[in-house]
């Protein structure tokens, strides 16, 4: 699954409204390797989100962060491209 990036614009529509997109959005696309296609997808996934999460306090290390030692990240690396390749293959 690719993540929308943060791409500045000018213009001022919320995700009700149909995306179309300009040349200039097509072109920071095709930069990013996002296809129009998948931007679609994330604002429709976007608009079906109604429901969110009040926090109580934000997580800090010890209290719902966990510090993962370099070496064992290193070893973490392929099981996350894993999930992530399977993710995308999902959508």
């Amino acid at each position: 699954m690719v993540l929308l990036r943060y791409m500045p614009t000018t213009r001022k529509r919320p995700f009700t409204e149909p995306w179309s997109p300009t040349p200039k959005d097509l072109t920071q696309l095709r930069a990013l390797g996002i296809s129009p296609a998948q931007v679609r997808s994330q604002i429709a996934l976007l608009r079906q989100a109604r429901h969110h999460r009040h926090l109580d306090r934000p997580c800090t290390l010890g209290d719902g962060i966990h510090r993962i030692p370099r070496a064992e990240a290193r070893s973490l690396i392929p099981l996350q491209e894993e999930a992530a390749r399977a993710a995308s293959e999902s959508v």
